[in-house]
């Protein structure tokens, strides 16, 4: 945990290699639904509120089908910022897909797993915290 943060909540993550990431809980539909009947899973979800006034805040869920032009099974949303200012963020939004938003430019992102997705958006957070 990083000095001077809080961690508000948390599910965990096991097996996330690539885009296939598993949650050892259960999952919001039957074991006899077919894909048009599947709702999106929740597969992970942290809140970190920082003494200075930032917060992170980290949401995953496996989706039954991609988030057009996204491929993969995944709808995201990484957040890094302060209340009605968003510094950091990577998400995948239909019509858009994976895309990142850093101090208020857009540009595209290339998603190619979760461990990759964290590792850059904690690497743009570690940026505007100076290191921290």
């Amino acid at each position: 945990m990083v000095e001077g943060a809080r961690l508000e909540s948390v599910y965990t993550l096991t097996g996330i290699g690539g885009s296939n990431p598993s949650l050892s809980a259960t999952s919001e539909r039957t074991a006899n639904a077919g894909p048009a009947e599947m709702k999106a899973e929740l597969l992970f979800h942290q809140r970190i509120a920082y003494d200075d006034g930032a917060v992170v805040e980290m949401v995953l869920w496996r989706v039954p089908q991609p988030v057009p032009p996204s491929v993969h099974g995944l709808k995201y949303s990484l957040f890094y910022g302060r209340p009605g200012v968003r510094e950091v963020g990577y998400d995948n939004e239909r019509g858009k897909g994976d895309h990142r938003h850093f101090r208020g430019a857009e540009t595209t992102y290339a998603f190619s797993s979760v461990e990759q997705l964290m590792a850059d958006f904690w690497s743009d957070v570690r940026t505007l915290r100076g290191g921290k």
